[in-house]
């Protein structure tokens, strides 16, 4: 059996208003197996094969799929994983590449923009203490 769905993404995110097709194939052993859930060849993303194959666990027959998992579960699972990618378990070397050191690159800013404005705060502070007189 073949579902054809659309997952929209979640409001407040980066890809808010995007639809992303999917495409559910059940085999004759579900729900004793899990459904192989594709995205169109080439979607980039750090958790989908460029086969359009979902890299998540709980679609996995050795992770953490269970028969009681249901349909809404496992589209809410890939509409998570689609604003929060998994960065340890990559299936795009090149999505997750960017993914990574996006990361760090926001991690770096962050770190330097707290420490300016530490800076910046302190030396504020420095200034009122002085009181220093216009003579």
């Amino acid at each position: 059996m073949v579902w054809h769905c659309v997952i929209p993404d979640k409001k407040g995110t980066d890809w808010e208003g995007g639809y992303f097709p999917l495409t559910l194939n059940f085999s004759e052993e579900y729900p004793s197996k899990p459904p192989k859930c594709k995205f169109p060849n080439g979607f980039f993303h750090p958790n989908v094969y460029p086969s359009g194959i979902v890299c998540l666990s709980i679609l996995s027959e050795r992770g953490g799929w269970r028969p009681s998992i249901t349909v809404k579960q496992i589209l809410v699972g890939i509409q998570d994983l689609l604003d929060q990618p998994n960065a340890t378990d990559a299936a795009q070397t090149e999505g997750h590449q960017l993914y990574v050191s996006a990361f760090r690159s926001t991690c770096d800013t962050i770190r330097h923009d707290f420490w300016e404005g530490l800076f910046l705060c302190v030396t504020i502070e420095i200034l009122k203490s002085l009181k220093i007189s216009r003579d």
